[in-house]
Parts: C-alpha cells; structure tokens; sequence
C-alpha cells in the first residue's frame, strides 16, 4: 500500500505513496498560482475559483496524478499507454514519434476533461459552481468546452514532457520518513479545510476564504 507504479526514466524505483502525495500537493499548489497569476493578467481580478481555503487547487493534482499512474510521461509511457502505441511500430521512426506525442495529447486531454466534467457537476448540484463556462462556444453545461479542453490537454501534454520525470525524481530523493511526516501533516490539513469548507457552505452559503 505504500508503493505506486509512477516509474520515470531516470529512476525505475516506484515513488511512495508519500511521494506521490507530496506531488500532489505540489503540482495542486502550482495549479492554484497559475489560475491565480493568470486571471490577474486576463482580467485583473484576483478572485480564487477554488474550494479550499488554502492555496490549493486540487483538480489540477488529480488530474496529472491520474495522467502520470496511467499514461506515464511521453519519454517514459506507462505499460497501458505502450499497448496503446503498438499499431504504431509499423510507422517510420520519425513519423511514430509524431503520432506518439499527439496520441498521448489526445489521451491527456480526454482525461484531463473528463476530470474537469465530473468534478465540474459535483459543485454545481452542490451550488457551488467553482467555474463557468457558459459563454464559450460548444460548452456543456457550462462545465467543459472545446477551447480550454484543448488549452489543458496542450498544457499537461508540455508539463508530463518537460517536468514530470524530473520532478518524480527530485522527490523520490527525499528520504522516505520525511515523505511520510510531511504527506500525513498536508493531509490532514487539507482534511481539515475541506471540512471546514463544507460546514460554512452548509451554515453560511459560501465557503471561507481570505486568499
């Protein structure tokens, strides 16, 4: 129970369940800023469309989460994504490569929408609409569209290309106890502010936030 198969290429050792809880909350983290910094530049609000109090936004972690224990990262594919790349080995080398990278692209993005649907829906049955996509063309009840459904499969499809081998690896240096100290110690603080969250939705109608 302490292992996952998110094997990089530099280092075939699974990475812990700590390890992976660590990234969890570092890659919720970095979603959290570029949601952020981005909506500052675009529009100069610096509302935060998250749930939690703290500077999380856990969709992003789920989702790379999923994308790195099911497809792996395009250097380093997981078993499944290789199956699904086998009718390629007849291509050119060249042309397998391409075909490679927009398959994973493909895969990344249906994932990454499918994340974003079902966690989409959840809040607003719960009157919480975290975002709202009602606007843009093709949307589906204002939860996904085809344009940012293309924008984040192009932005994980550069993140597990560019990052996340390396970031495995950085964090699979970090001494397993250290791991667990530090996993347990954001859980439950996330824990927590979900719960609190909840309980001013239920009393108060929104959720708290100073952020």
């Amino acid at each position: 129970m302490d292992r996952l198969s998110l094997r990089t290429k530099k280092s075939p050792t699974p990475l812990s369940v700590w390890g992976a809880t660590l990234l969890f909350v570092l890659i919720s983290l970095g979603g959290w800023s570029f949601e952020k910094i981005g909506r500052y530049v675009l529009y100069g609000s610096t509302d935060d469309r998250g749930f939690l109090t703290l500077p999380l936004c856990p969709i992003y972690g789920t989702c790379v989460l999923l994308i790195g224990i099911l497809f792996g990262s395009p250097q380093a594919p997981s078993r499944l994504f290789s199956r699904l790349c086998r009718p390629l080995g007849s291509f050119p080398s060249r042309w397998g490569a391409v075909c490679r990278w927009l398959l994973y692209f493909l895969a990344v993005t249906g994932l990454s929408t499918a994340v974003e649907l079902v966690v989409g829906l959840l809040f607003q049955q719960l009157g919480i609409p975290l975002w709202d996509y009602s606007e843009r063309v093709g949307n589906f009840m204002g939860v996904i569209c085809p344009s940012f459904s293309l924008l984040w499969g192009i932005l994980l499809t550069v993140l597990m290309g560019l990052l996340w081998d390396r970031l495995c690896s950085e964090v699979a240096k970090i001494p397993v106890r250290v791991q667990r100290v530090a996993a347990i110690g954001m859980t439950v603080l996330i824990g927590a502010d979900f719960l609190l969250n909840c309980f001013f939705v239920v009393f108060h109608g929104e959720r708290f936030w100073f952020l």
